[in-house]
């Protein structure tokens, strides 16, 4: 939601467009800190507190932020949010890390299906709303949401710890984890902000109605659930490190296309959902390449490696903002970042050959 929501807040505020990059950085910041504690958390309590706590703080966030009327109160709110979003973020994929799959990476791409699912109805909600001449009505709406499965949850005890007995960590080297550290980092870059700001490259580049815009925001979210689901298929047929790179690749495709036509608005709708389709499987099949691989990974280990890969959605939308400047969504610099990771998934490939 907070990418529609951004360009709305700084237009009512009377803000420069780029700026709005702060309201989705604040969000991640919370993230990347609630991530975190949801991994310390679970390896200590019952990891149903994590799911409760984490998702009241959504819900006082997504009040707060219905409520605000200056730029520092939204700033608070998507911190809150974030803190929320973080911790439901980080416990399913642990739950899931934990149940000692033999394809981890294919639990985790049908978690990550239903996460895209929610993504791809936030922007309508947005549009809908808006429609209707108030955007704090989908955040109350959401609230309410959020708080009718806080019973559910409580319901469900259930302690990582002694279901599946967590072994420490067997390296306490940072080396072997780094490769995978700059994956999250460098895709929750790109993923964070071409979602934040494609609507702002139709609706200012390509100079569409606004309807369209949303329509390219909730089309990425929903190729990324289809590619999640897709990965769930594919991961029978090919490796983890093989699909990692094809999809990539295919994101830097896609971003440089959006960057060289920026007016054909049908096309840009399609490689909206090319982009997210690609997108969709390079956390979770990232996430269980690094629990196949090192199996005895703590959950506080797990959980730090996303928060440190949550990082890349504070830092790069201010600044694909700021090289959009109020012209475009600052696309290239998602082309970049894919191309990155195409190298670093090329690079673990080569060094796991490695005698």
């Amino acid at each position: 939601m907070v990418g529609p929501a951004k360009d709305v807040v700084t237009h009512e505020l009377g803000m420069p467009i780029e700026q709005g990059g702060l309201l989705v950085a604040a969000q991640f910041l919370g993230a990347t800190l609630g991530i975190y504690l949801g991994g310390r958390l679970a390896d200590c309590t019952d990891i149903r507190s994590v799911l409760c706590g984490a998702g009241s703080l959504m819900v006082l966030g997504l009040v707060l932020f219905g409520l605000s009327r200056s730029f520092t109160v939204f700033i608070v709110a998507e911190l809150l949010l974030g803190l929320g979003v973080g911790g439901w973020s980080a416990a399913p994929n642990l739950i899931v890390a934990k149940a000692g799959l033999r394809r981890p990476s294919v639990g985790l791409n049908l978690l990550g299906a239903t996460w895209g699912m929610g993504s791809a109805l936030g922007p309508q909600v947005v549009d809908l709303v808006l429609s209707r001449g108030s955007l704090a009505l989908g955040y109350y709406g959401t609230a309410a949401l959020t708080g009718l499965l806080l019973p559910l949850f409580w319901s469900t005890p259930l302690r990582l710890g002694d279901h599946y007995a967590v072994t420490p960590d067997r390296a306490r080297t940072w080396q072997r984890y780094l490769p995978y550290a700059l994956i999250f980092s460098l895709y929750v870059g790109a993923e964070s902000g071409f979602g934040a700001w494609v609507f702002t490259q139709l609706t200012v580049a390509g100079r569409a109605p606004i309807t369209q815009g949303a329509l390219a925001a909730s089309l990425f979210w929903a190729g990324l659930t289809c590619g999640r689901m897709a990965a769930v298929l594919l991961l029978r047929h090919m490796g983890e490190r093989r699909l990692l790179f094809a999809c990539a690749l295919t994101v830097a495709g896609g971003a440089l296309a959006l960057v060289a036509f920026p007016h054909a608005i049908a096309a840009a709708l399609g490689l909206s959902f090319a982009i997210g389709l690609a997108c969709g499987p390079i956390f979770p099949t990232t996430y269980g390449l690094i629990v196949h691989s090192l199996p005895a990974t703590s959950s506080t280990t797990l959980a730090t490696l996303q928060a440190v890969g949550t990082c890349g959605g504070v830092l790069v939308p201010p600044i694909q903002g700021y090289i959009g400047g109020g012209k475009d969504g600052g696309m290239i610099v998602v082309a970049v970042l894919a191309l990155v990771i195409a190298s670093l998934v090329f690079w673990v490939a080569k060094q796991r050959q490695k005698p």
